[in-house]
């Protein structure tokens, strides 16, 4: 699930295309589709006989409604004074895309850069025939309000082509696009640029996942793991939007009502945000992503009853067979009286909160420290794995929310 975001005196969850809408009075769970937003309700669902329980697709997360940072300058000293003489003299890769976490992490390192002297080098890895051209152009865009230059790059086309034909498009829990990204990054940052440490805006309170890998980093005050920094592990989502608005360095992604800035086709989008593209009009060659769908749906979902029109029209290619069928039926399930937004109202949502300064609660870098400390010593909370099958004969990987 992604960070709770305020949405007009609410409160909005994403995990897939189910959500959670919550405000004081009443909170409730919905269903995204291609059509709008439906309130999930167990006894249309039971009468329809779909069997789902929507809590069960949410990980757990913490929640940080607050600030740590009230200023760029202030996040500055405090990483400055923890990493600043580890990196002193040395060259530091920057991971950079362009969305709120890459461009807080970009203007942080380079005032202490310029603070303790050291080179940085932003690099941008664009993701063939499945991310737009114009993101690379806003992410160059943003590097130079930054007043960085940005360095480009991007994996094979011939390996990205391979990938898509044999693999499909990249699903959940199995996005070999981040591989290819991962490991163009770190050729161009290590053998081409001589980096001595790579830099990634990873933040501890996005998911559970992540604050049990970064928690010890805050706790004990390194931002580091071997030639990995974490200089904005411990900002919450309110500092990272405040920090890219206060520098006018918004990605256009946000503005369009994405919560994230990734690849058009990625497979952790929900449909509310996938259902303002046209992959006709965004990608380079829509005829391989249309043969790609094509070859998918025949080979793995096409035996589950699932048409291809549905399987387009909902990206249940972001599912693994099993997954895509239930969610199709739940939102066949859903009618007309369960719709209380429409896709728009959500992306419009969505923007208004990614492009404005939040007022949020200021909490001490000591008060999180102990937060963090407390909540790692709690027992880990389970979440959903379902193993998934493609058809009789192949299995594909797991697949979790």
């Amino acid at each position: 699930m992604v960070e709770l975001i305020e949405l007009d005196r609410r409160w909005l969850g994403i995990c897939g295309d189910v959500l959670l809408i919550a405000s004081r009075e009443r909170a409730g769970f919905y269903i995204a589709t291609s059509r709008g937003v439906y309130r999930l309700r167990p006894q249309v669902l039971s009468a329809s006989g779909v069997s789902f329980d929507p809590m069960k697709w949410f990980e757990p997360g913490p929640l940080a409604n607050f600030s740590i940072f009230s200023s760029l300058d202030e996040a500055v000293d405090y990483v400055a004074g923890i990493i600043g003489d580890k990196i002193r003299g040395k060259r530091i890769a920057v991971s950079f895309s362009g969305g709120k976490d890459s461009v807080a992490l970009t203007a942080v390192l380079k005032e202490v850069c310029d603070r303790v002297g050291c080179e940085i080098y932003v690099i941008y890895i664009h993701m063939p025939f499945i991310e737009p051209r114009r993101f690379a152009e806003e992410a160059m865009r943003i590097g130079k309000k930054l007043g960085v230059d940005v360095v480009y790059g991007e994996p094979p086309r011939r390996l990205v082509k391979m990938y898509l034909v044999r693999e499909g498009l990249p699903y959940r829990r199995a996005r070999w696009c981040t591989y290819l990204k991962t490991r163009k990054l770190k050729n161009i940052a290590v053998n081409e640029l001589g980096c001595d440490y790579i830099a990634v805006g990873d933040r501890i309170w996005e998911n559970l996942k992540r604050f049990s890998r970064l928690a010890p980093v805050v706790i004990r005050r390194k931002l580091s793991v071997k030639k990995l920094l974490y200089p904005i592990a411990p900002a919450t989502l309110c500092d990272v939007v405040n920090m890219a608005t206060s520098l006018s360095a918004i990605h256009v992604a946000y503005r369009e009502g994405c919560i994230r800035v990734s690849c058009l086709l990625c497979p952790y989008k929900s449909i509310v945000e996938l259902s303002s593209y046209s992959i006709d009009k965004e990608l380079e060659d829509p005829g391989l992503v249309y043969s790609v769908l094509k070859m998918e749906w025949r080979r793995w979902y096409s035996d589950r009853g699932i048409e291809y029109s549905e399987f387009a029209e909902e990206a249940l290619w972001r599912f693994v067979p099993s997954v895509a069928k239930l969610f199709l039926n739940v939102k066949k399930a859903v009618g007309r009286e369960d719709s209380e937004y429409s896709c728009e109202d959500i992306r419009r949502g969505i923007a208004m909160f990614m492009t404005a300064r939040r007022r949020c609660t200021r909490v001490s870098i000591d008060k999180v420290e102990q937060i963090a400390k407390v909540l790692e010593a709690l027992p880990d909370v389970p979440y959903i794995d379902i193993p998934r099958v493609a058809s009789a004969n192949e299995d594909r990987k797991v697949e979790g929310c």
